[in-house]
């Protein structure tokens, strides 16, 4: 039997060196100002919990202060408000219920919240993973709100690494929302999630962020594990993929996009990508119930490509994937071909790198990752997130399914 103690999912009786717990307080610290994570953090202060918003670069905390204060917040407003009349408002609060959102840029007053949200976007910025490791404090808990493959495990390696030695719950949270609209009355959030998937570092984690949360308007629905959490939310898997396939048809072919959720071909191409994660699921004993729910469930192997694409529809994993990204049949060639770079250094090549190390064969992401190399005529696996970013180079994989299990 496999026995593993890693130091960062267990606590350690060695006091904390970072200065004093946290008060217990219901109060989360916003790191940065990204849209992510101020929608949660307008959620969470409409269930007058104390919100904090910690450095931010483009005033976008200030401008929440200033609308409670009836202050003209246009161009905050007109950043963040793009593209959401395409999607269902959800949620809706009043600027006079945010009296709980307040700017700090002082980084010493995080020792005065119980709990840290942070973007995976922005976990992707040295300069707030440093600061984040040096203002965690005991028992904190860390949030990762759209989180890369495995973020959380990232995170807690470089702890690892740079010897910090609190205990720190980490926990990744799926995408919750689709888009934030700030005007002078009140922040509206579009298309709120109706189940977003949660894992922690440790199962113990995952209930820990569970209760934090609560009580939140949507169903959080706990993953077995890390791995698992990243696979149904499929949107940065799946983009590059079908973004990478749009690019490479021939103009004479170029009708496709204007039928692109109903087409065969790209039905096809899901399902059979949908196959090959499948397989890297089972061989990590991750459970396929959650990804069945995502995609075309019980299909079988003569698929029927319309009933197939009916039911992807209706999951939303073709249309979320590429939400924003087709304009009336359009495609802007230039975000498109940025995304999928993007997607594919912080996702795919982690992933083939996991099929690799359990021979899992897999035939579609490795072939995108090699052709989008050669486009941008840079070594991608060079600059991607890997194994060793995420402490598991030195494992076999059956070590990585304890790790990620325990």
């Amino acid at each position: 039997m496999i026995l593993l103690e890693l130091p960062f999912t267990k606590p350690k009786p060695k006091p904390s060196s970072g200065g004093p717990a946290p008060a217990a307080l219901p109060s989360f610290g916003i790191l940065g100002d990204d849209f992510e994570s101020l929608g949660l953090g307008v959620i969470l202060a409409k269930a007058k919990k104390n919100i904090f918003v910690y450095n931010s670069q483009s005033g976008l905390d200030n401008a929440v202060v200033a609308m409670a204060q009836n202050s003209e917040v246009d161009s905050v407003k007109n950043k963040f408000s793009q593209g959401c009349l395409e999607c269902q408002l959800d949620y809706k609060v009043n600027i006079s219920d945010l009296v709980n959102i307040k700017p700090k840029n002082d980084f010493a007053d995080f020792s005065l919240v119980n709990n840290i949200i942070l973007s995976g976007t922005k976990l992707q910025e040295v300069d707030y993973v440093d600061k984040t490791n040096q203002i965690l404090a005991r028992n904190q808990a860390f949030f990762i709100l759209d989180a890369p493959l495995l973020a959380g495990f990232e995170l807690a390696n470089i702890r690892q690494k740079a010897d910090f030695q609190e205990y720190c719950p980490i926990i990744e949270i799926s995408p919750l929302f689709n888009h934030l609209k700030i005007s002078q009355e009140s922040v509206s959030l579009f298309g709120l999630k109706g189940l977003s998937y949660i894992a922690g570092v440790s199962k113990n984690m995952t209930r820990k962020g569970i209760d934090l949360l609560n009580p939140y308007p949507s169903k959080l629905m706990p993953a077995s594990n890390c791995l698992e959490r990243a696979f149904v939310n499929m949107a940065g898997i799946i983009r590059p993929i079908l973004l990478l396939y749009l690019l490479n048809l021939p103009k004479s072919r170029q009708e496709i996009a204007g039928d692109f959720y109903a087409h065969p071909e790209i039905l096809k191409l899901a399902y059979d990508l949908e196959i090959e994660l499948k397989l890297i699921l089972k061989t990590y004993s991750c459970s396929l119930n959650a990804l069945n729910s995502k995609v075309c469930e019980d299909s079988p192997s003569h698929i029927s490509y319309n009933k197939s694409l009916e039911a992807s529809f209706k999951a939303n994993l073709i249309k979320s994937a590429l939400h924003g990204m087709l304009v009336k049949s359009n495609i802007n060639v230039k975000r498109a071909f940025e995304t999928i770079i993007e997607d594919i250094k912080l996702n795919l090549v982690l992933i083939n790198q996991l099929a690799e190390l359990a021979s899992v064969q897999l035939t579609i992401i490795p072939k995108a990752i090699n052709e989008v190399s050669k486009l941008s005529r840079c070594d991608l696996t060079g600059k991607a997130r890997t194994l060793n970013d995420i402490g598991f180079d030195r494992l076999h994989y059956k070590e990585i399914i304890e790790v990620l299990n325990q």
